[in-house]
């Protein structure tokens, strides 16, 4: 069973899914055929230099990251530190 939490920081919305098999945070994209383009490249942008502060991050689409369990509250922190409500 997924859950999907929404984290809002500004503006901006990110997705933490936590599936059986992982948990992965998103930047939302446009979907449909456009999937995979962010609705909002800014936040992409920020996302990509953000994200990659944290090294147990792993990239794995172009708005997807894979989220190691251990890496959860290290994610919390750096989008608290950023105003994120989590």
């Amino acid at each position: 069973m997924a859950l999907t939490r929404t984290i809002t920081m500004g503006t901006w919305e990110f997705w933490l899914e936590e599936q059986p098999w992982g948990a992965f945070i998103s930047v939302p994209d446009c979907g449909g055929m456009v999937d995979m383009l962010p609705r909002v490249p800014e936040q992409l942008a920020w996302a990509e230099d953000v994200f990659a502060t944290l090294p147990a991050l792993e990239h794995v689409w172009a708005t997807t990251w894979k989220v190691p369990a251990e890496a959860v509250p290290d994610l919390e922190a750096l989008f608290r530190r950023h105003g994120a409500q989590w």
